[in-house]
């Protein structure tokens, strides 16, 4: 087979995913430093789509200017896919840690049918009581009761100095206070 290419420059470690959609259609989300962007906020979350004969040209899932890591595609039933990723809440600046830059990342998804990318949910969100990092979305679709329902688990993880003598160590960023959770999100409804 020819080969495409997609990006110049592209990164080493882009975390690809790649979904089956079908009639020999592929949809895929990786990572990539986003042109123009400053240090703090450079990577972003894109996708393309192969429709049989190429693939398309790659596209930003959310251009918000915020820092994105880890998409993932998942199986949505009659909603097409789930693709999620993890965003920083906020464009991040030079005065921010690596703790804090970690605990600003919330998850954003969404879905990708007959050919459009929907609307950017916000699946988590910061909040005043909330600031710790929401990362690792993993999506599965089932079905109860005739409606079609996803369950996304997550970790949550709170990165923190133990030291304001020492400052950031290396263990506050390798052991960070983690919780795995889930949501239903019932597709249908939209909630």
């Amino acid at each position: 087979a020819d080969e495409q290419v997609l990006q110049e420059q592209f990164l080493a470690d882009s975390d690809i995913e790649v979904y089956d959609l079908g009639e020999g259609r592929y949809i895929a989300a990786f990572l990539d430093a986003v042109p123009g962007r400053d240090d703090e906020n450079k990577m972003g979350a894109y996708y393309s789509v192969y429709n049989g004969d190429e693939w398309s040209e790659p596209k930003l899932l959310h251009d918000d200017g915020t820092e994105d890591q880890a998409p993932t595609i998942s199986d949505a039933g009659d909603a097409g896919v789930l693709i999620t990723w993890s965003s920083a809440a906020r464009a991040l600046d030079a005065d921010d840690d690596l703790s804090t830059r970690l605990n600003t990342l919330d998850i954003e998804g969404a879905f990708f049918r007959d050919g459009k990318l929907g609307e950017v949910m916000d699946v988590t969100a910061s909040t005043d009581a909330d600031t710790f990092a929401d990362t690792n979305p993993q999506a599965v679709c089932y079905e109860k009761d005739g409606k079609s329902y996803i369950k996304l688990y997550y970790t949550k993880s709170e990165f923190s100095v133990s030291s304001e003598e020492e400052g950031e160590v290396i263990g506050d960023l390798l052991n960070p206070d983690q919780l795995n959770l889930v949501r239903e999100y019932d597709i249908a409804a939209g909630e």
